[in-house]
């Protein structure tokens, strides 16, 4: 019975960070995270044109790293649907609740801080985001290990309906497949477990990059446990801006503001678009091996000139990489572990499947982008991207430049019918 974690450090408007299947053996692992580290560092490319253990008696569940990890037709579009902080999230059955997580998240965040200090670097704060326990007891409870649910969300998407407002940097942890119903599986006590997950993901190079990411302030934390063994979801956030008015569409107008802290100012603003959010299969999730903010760019806005200056290009070629998407796998497709006509698929039998893509990516000139002492406000019109692209989820990516780097302070999906 196999284990695997899970992380992904998604450079927010560019592309996700992955890593292959590695098991916690192979030295020789398939390599670290490709790209830059997203939370304090990376800016945009695109730019305006101005400026297992063998199984005896007992089977040991062993930890296995996996891969790490975030249209046409026009006509009348109906309302959209801006989820808000009292929105919830449903990602499968639910666990009947631990009475010792709090317990296991304070060891957890210790872990944690311990990691970040042998590193000089700050501690982080146990955040109040409720997505990732919701994300581990989905996964506790149908068996399976990915950073998107059976209910088609994303780990952005849930932070925002969870009342998420930061960017997002998730790590997961957890059995991916099903355990055999002939086997006697060893107990591991939770906090025992925990210890495990935070030492196998430190071991990773990708989720040790993500767990020691300099920007972060907080880590919400998922913890679903059984006797032998715990589900772990960790998702680092930023805190370097807090909206007035979180990005909503209306008539065909994207409006947010809100203010910058730590010295940021308003840079860029992406917005990424992802196809109607619709059930998947333990045969769809079990493919997957990192998540991409969006499977595609929508939009890119700019600020306006003054009136005797303008733009020359109306849109600008933008490249960016993407895996295996769930929603392109078979529904019918077997699971990781599964039995079919008498054959084990195994847990590490998918391989991933980069491929790169490039897309001329139209630029959005707005009609507001107001900043002024860290406040700001914007207003664009984005009516032909929607008319193009149709109903789905519509990321805002705000990013913010602190004199040095240009970096991605925020993540958060609007929902379009």
């Amino acid at each position: 019975m196999l284990l695997v974690l899970l992380g992904v450090m998604v450079v927010l408007g560019l592309l996700a960070e992955f890593t292959d299947l590695v098991s916690p053996g192979d030295e020789a692992a398939k390599g670290p995270l490709a790209g830059g580290e997203a939370l304090l560092g990376d800016a945009p490319t695109a730019t305006p044109t101005l400026e297992v253990e063998t199984q005896q008696a007992e089977a040991r569940e062993t930890p296995t790293v996996a891969v790490a990890p975030a249209q046409l037709g026009g006509g009348t579009m109906t309302p959209i649907v801006t989820p808000g902080p009292t929105a919830t999230v449903t990602a499968g059955p639910e666990i009947a609740a631990q009475p010792e997580w709090l317990e296991l998240a304070q060891e957890m965040l210790a872990l944690i801080n311990s990691d970040r200090r042998e590193n000089g670097l700050g501690p982080v704060r146990l955040g109040v985001n409720t997505a990732p326990q919701a994300h581990a007891e989905g996964m506790r409870a149908n068996e399976f290990l990915s950073h998107w649910g059976l209910d088609g969300l994303k780990p952005y998407m849930r932070y925002t309906l969870a009342g998420g407002g930061d960017y997002v940097a998730e790590n997961v942890f957890g059995p991916a497949c099903p355990r055999d119903q002939d086997t006697r599986y060893q107990e591991t006590p939770p906090l025992d477990s925990v210890v495990e997950a935070q030492d196998a993901l430190m071991q990773s190079p990708g989720h040790r990059k993500i767990i020691l990411g300099p920007g972060h302030k907080s880590v919400s934390l998922g913890i679903a446990c059984d006797s032998i063994s715990c589900s772990v979801v960790q998702m680092f956030e930023g805190g370097y801006l807090s909206f007035s008015q979180s990005p909503a569409i209306e008539g065909g107008v994207l409006r947010l503001s809100g203010q910058l802290q730590d010295g940021f100012e308003l840079g860029q603003v992406q917005v990424w678009y992802d196809e109607p959010v619709a059930p998947l299969t333990l045969g769809q999730v079990g493919r997957t091996h990192s998540y991409r903010m969006g499977q595609r760019p929508a939009v890119f806005l700019r600020a306006p000139l003054s009136p005797d200056r303008y733009y020359t290009e109306e849109a600008s070629e933008y490249s960016w990489e993407s895996d295996v998407d769930p929603y392109r796998v078979d529904p019918g497709a077997l699971a990781p572990g599964r039995v079919s006509k008498g054959l084990v698929h195994g847990c590490d039998e998918f391989p991933s499947a980069e491929s790169s893509h490039t897309l001329m990516v139209p630029w959005a000139t707005a009609e507001t982008w107001e900043v002024a002492g860290g406040s700001f406000s914007v207003e664009a019109d984005v009516s032909s991207v929607l008319e193009q692209k149709g109903p789905g989820v519509y990321t805002v990516v705000v990013w913010g430049s602190n004199g040095q780097d240009e970096v991605s302070l925020s993540n958060y999906s609007v929902f379009v019918e």
